[in-house]
C-alpha cells in the first residue's frame, strides 16, 4: 500500500513538471508582463517564454465564455505559437461593465466579452393568431421572440391546442364532399372546402344561360331595365348584360342626373333664388326653388385711404366700406397735424428724434458726446493726439510726450537687469527701459538718471534690428489647414475639433448658412464691439528675423499693442457701414490675474448701455515657439504684402466648468467668418480651434476670440491681417 502511494506522488510531480505554467513577471494588466514556462514544440527546449499577447479565441473559432488563449514566443528559436489551458490564469478577468443579457465585461488581457447573462425568458403566451410570444424578464432588456403555433389535432374546421403555448389555433387541412359548396370567381367555379371554403376542388368554367336573371340596372325615365346573365351551374352573376326588350321605361326614376337652373345669389341689398331642379336626361322639372333674402352688410368692413397725421401734415381716419359689395358705409374725418417736432436729444453723431413721429430733425450737437463717443488717445513712442472716438473731434493737438522722471520698478542685481519707467503727464502713456546689470560693489549703486524725452520721428519703429547680445532666432512659416479625422472641412478653411464631440456633431452645427443674429447695416446704434482682454500684447519692432530675449513683447503703448490692431479693424468695419465700438481699455495692465474677470465686467457694461450689440470680438495675438526657443512667425503673402495668419477660437460647453449652452451658435458664426476669409484671402487663416475654452463667450451668440499673428510677427503684418479679416467680416455681416 505504501509503495502505491509513493508511486502516485512521484507520478503527480512528474506530470506537474511536464505541464506548462504561466506567471506574471510584474504587472498582470497586459501580455508583456507574463511569462510561460513550457517546452518549445519547435526546438524542444524548456524555459520562461514571454507572452506576446492574449487572444479571445484561436483562429476561426468561437470565443470561449470563460477562458482565453495566449501567444508565446520561444526565447531560443523565436518560434511563436498559441495555446490554452484549464488553469485559472487563462480565465477572463477585469472589466468594469455591468453584464446584460447580450453584453458582458471586457477582459483586460484579451479584450473578449465574458459574463454575458443570457435572456431569462417568460413562458410562451398565445397571441390568438396562430403565433405565440415570450419576453425576457431581466430589467432593462424587454427583448421579445415570436414563433408559430404547432399541433397534430387542428385542421381548418376545428381548433387544436398548440404543443408549445397551449393556445387554440386552426390548421390548413380541407374537406371536400357532400353537401357540396360552390366557390367561384369571374372565370370559373369549384367545390369549396366544407369547413373553411378556402380550398378548391373540381374547378370548371362557367356556363352562362338565360335560366336566371339578375338585375343590372333598373328602368329609368329614358332607358329599359338591364339584366346580367348567370352561370347555369353555380349561378354566378356574369359581367355580360342584355336589355329586357319587353320591359318598360320608369318616368319617376331620374337616376340623380340633375342640374340647377335659374339660381341667383343674394347680395347685401337684393334677394336671390335657389334655382329650380331639372332632370338632365328627360328635362322634367323635379323641384322648384325658393327666394333667398338680401344678406345686408354682414360680410365685414374695411377702412380705406387712412392717413396718419404727422407733426407738420394733417391726417385722415379713412372711409368705411362693405367688404362684400364694396359700398361706402361711412366717410372719415380729418386728423389735425401734431405741430412742430418735439423731444429727443441731438448728439455729436445724430440729430434729435421726434417723440411724436419718430423722425430725425434739427442739427447735430457737436458738444454732446453721448452714444459711446469718448476721448481716446492715439499714442506713438514720441507723440500723442487726443480725439473723441466716434465723431473725431480733436481735443489735443499732436504733440511730443511730456515724460516725467524715471521711476525704478525693478532694481537690477548682479545677475539680472532691472527696469524703470516714466509717464507722460499729458496722455498717461508709460515708457519702460531696462537698467543694466549692477556691478558688484561694496556699496549700493546710485539711482539711475532719467533719460531725456526722445525727439519725435516719422518712423517710430527701427528699420533693422540693433546690435543684440544672444539674439533669438525667428522662423517664418505658413501654417496649413487640417484634414481627415479631427477636422471639419468648410467651403474654404477648416475647424480643428479639440472636443470629445464626434466630427459629425460639429459638422451638423455649422451646416446652417444663416447667422444666429441679424446685424443692421448703416444703423445709428452700435452693432459690434472690439475689445482686448490682453491689450498689452505686442509685436516685433523690426522686420529682421531675430528678437531681443529681454523684450517681453508687451507694451502699454496703444500704438504698438493690440489696441492698434483693434483700431484698424474698427476703421474698416465702420467704413463698411457696420457701426463698431472699440474698447481700448488695458484690462491686463494691472496683471494677467483676473484680466478675463475685468474684461467680462467691461463687456457687460457695454451690452447694458448698448443692447443693440450683436457681436463681441476679443482680439489677441498668439505666441508660438519651437522647443529650442526659436520664435515661430505664422505668415502669408497677399497681393505682394506680408500678412500675419489669423486663428479664430470658439469655445465648447463641457457640461461643468465651461458653461457655454449656445456654443454651437458661436461656432456657426466662426465657420462663416473662417470660410469667407479663406475664400477671399487664401492662406490668411489657420483652422478654427473648437475646444473647451471659455473666454466670456457666453455673453452673446456672436462672441469669438481671434488671434492676429504671434509675438514674432511685425506690427505691419498684424495690421495687414486685421484689415483683411475685417473686410471678410463685413462681407459676412452683409
Amino acid at each position: 500500500m505504501k509503495k502505491k502511494f509513493w508511486i502516485a506522488i512521484l507520478t503527480a510531480v512528474l506530470l506537474l513538471n511536464l505541464l506548462p505554467g504561466m506567471t506574471p513577471s510584474a504587472s498582470a494588466d497586459d501580455a508583456s508582463s507574463w511569462v510561460f514556462y513550457d517546452k518549445c514544440e519547435n526546438c524542444g527546449r524548456k524555459g520562461d517564454f514571454p507572452i506576446i499577447k492574449f487572444l479571445p479565441t484561436p483562429i476561426s473559432s468561437t470565443p470561449d465564455p470563460e477562458y482565453h488563449w495566449a501567444r508565446a514566443k520561444c526565447t531560443y528559436c523565436d518560434y511563436e505559437y498559441q495555446f490554452s489551458s484549464w488553469q485559472d490564469m487563462f480565465k477572463h478577468t477585469g472589466g468594469t461593465e455591468t453584464p446584460t443579457c447580450t453584453t458582458g465585461k471586457t477582459c483586460k488581457l484579451c479584450g473578449a466579452k465574458y459574463g454575458i447573462l443570457g435572456h431569462d425568458w417568460t413562458a410562451w403566451t398565445s397571441n390568438g393568431d396562430n403565433t405565440h410570444t415570450r419576453t425576457c424578464r431581466r430589467d432593462g432588456c424587454g427583448e421579445t421572440k415570436t414563433g408559430n403555433c404547432n399541433s397534430s389535432t387542428a385542421h381548418c374546421g376545428m381548433t387544436g391546442a398548440c404543443d408549445v403555448c397551449g393556445g387554440e389555433y386552426y390548421h390548413s387541412e380541407h374537406h371536400f364532399g357532400p353537401p357540396w359548396k360552390y366557390g367561384y370567381d369571374e372565370n370559373s367555379h369549384w367545390h369549396a372546402c366544407y369547413y373553411c371554403e378556402n380550398g378548391k376542388d373540381a374547378v370548371s368554367d362557367h356556363w352562362f344561360g338565360l335560366g336566371n336573371m339578375y338585375l343590372a340596372s333598373p328602368a329609368t325615365c329614358v332607358s329599359k331595365p338591364v339584366y346580367y346573365k348567370n352561370c347555369g351551374t353555380c349561378y354566378y352573376k356574369g359581367t355580360e348584360t342584355y336589355v329586357y326588350e319587353w320591359g318598360n321605361f320608369d318616368p319617376n326614376n331620374h337616376t340623380g342626373n340633375e342640374e340647377i337652373r335659374g339660381a341667383v345669389e343674394a347680395t347685401c341689398t337684393t334677394a336671390g333664388y335657389t334655382g329650380d331642379t331639372y332632370c338632365k336626361d328627360c328635362d322634367a322639372l323635379l323641384t322648384s326653388g325658393t327666394v333667398i333674402p338680401a344678406t345686408g352688410h354682414v360680410g365685414g368692413t374695411e377702412v380705406r385711404d387712412a392717413v396718419e397725421a404727422t407733426c407738420a401734415q394733417d391726417g385722415y381716419t379713412g372711409d368705411t366700406y362693405c367688404k362684400a359689395c364694396d359700398a361706402l358705409l361711412s366717410s372719415g374725418t380729418a386728423i389735425p397735424a401734431a405741430g412742430e417736432h418735439t423731444g429727443g436729444t441731438p448728439t455729436c453723431l445724430r440729430r434729435a428724434k421726434c417723440e411724436v413721429c419718430g423722425e430725425r430733425y434739427g442739427d447735430i450737437d457737436r458738444s454732446n458726446h453721448a452714444d459711446g463717443c469718448v476721448p481716446e488717445w492715439t499714442v506713438t513712442e514720441t507723440e500723442h493726439t487726443q480725439k473723441y472716438s466716434r465723431c473725431g473731434k480733436l481735443l489735443t493737438e499732436t504733440g511730443a510726450h511730456a515724460f516725467g522722471d524715471w521711476t525704478v520698478t525693478q532694481e537690477p542685481t548682479e545677475s539680472e537687469k532691472g527696469e524703470q519707467e516714466r509717464v507722460c503727464a499729458v496722455c498717461g502713456c508709460t515708457e519702460t527701459e531696462a537698467i543694466p546689470v549692477a556691478e558688484a560693489k561694496a556699496s549700493p549703486s546710485p539711482a539711475p538718471t532719467a533719460a531725456p524725452t526722445p525727439t519725435p520721428t516719422t518712423t517710430p519703429l527701427p528699420s533693422a534690428a540693433p546690435p543684440l547680445e544672444n539674439a533669438g532666432r525667428i522662423r517664418a512659416v505658413t501654417l496649413k489647414q487640417g484634414s481627415g479625422s479631427g477636422y471639419v472641412q468648410l467651403a474654404a478653411g477648416s475647424i480643428r475639433n479639440s472636443t470629445e464631440h464626434p466630427d459629425a456633431d460639429l459638422r451638423a452645427a455649422v451646416t446652417t448658412q444663416s447667422l444666429p443674429f441679424a446685424v443692421e447695416k448703416n444703423s445709428d446704434e452700435p452693432q459690434l464691439l472690439i475689445m482686448h482682454t490682453h491689450a498689452t500684447e505686442s509685436y516685433q519692432t523690426w522686420p529682421d528675423p531675430v528678437f531681443d530675449p529681454d523684450y517681453t513683447a508687451r507694451s502699454k503703448n496703444t500704438a504698438l499693442n493690440m489696441c492698434a490692431v483693434g483700431a484698424e479693424m474698427a476703421r474698416v468695419l465702420n467704413a463698411a457701414g457696420i457701426n463698431t465700438l472699440h474698447d481700448a481699455t488695458l484690462y491686463d495692465a494691472p496683471g494677467y490675474t483676473d484680466s478675463y474677470k475685468r474684461s467680462r465686467a467691461g463687456v457687460q457694461a457695454y451690452l447694458e448701455q448698448y443692447p443693440s450689440i450683436k457681436v463681441v470680438l476679443d482680439v489677441h495675438r498668439d505666441a508660438i515657439e519651437d522647443s529650442d526657443g526659436t520664435r515661430v512667425k505664422p505668415v502669408c503673402e497677399l497681393d505682394g504684402e506680408s500678412a500675419a495668419q489669423v486663428m479664430i477660437i470658439a469655445g465648447c460647453d463641457n457640461g461643468a466648468s465651461v458653461p457655454l449652452p449656445d456654443w454651437r451658435l458661436n461656432l456657426r458664426f466662426a465657420a462663416a467668418w473662417e470660410a469667407e476669409m479663406e475664400k477671399a484671402f487664401p492662406g490668411l487663416t489657420r483652422p478654427v480651434l473648437c475646444g473647451y475654452r471659455f473666454y466670456n463667450q457666453d455673453l452673446t451668440t456672436g462672441s469669438l476670440l481671434i488671434e492676429i499673428g504671434g509675438h514674432a510677427n511685425t506690427l505691419d503684418e498684424a495690421l495687414c491681417a486685421a484689415r483683411h479679416a475685417a473686410e471678410a467680416l463685413a462681407a459676412v455681416l452683409g
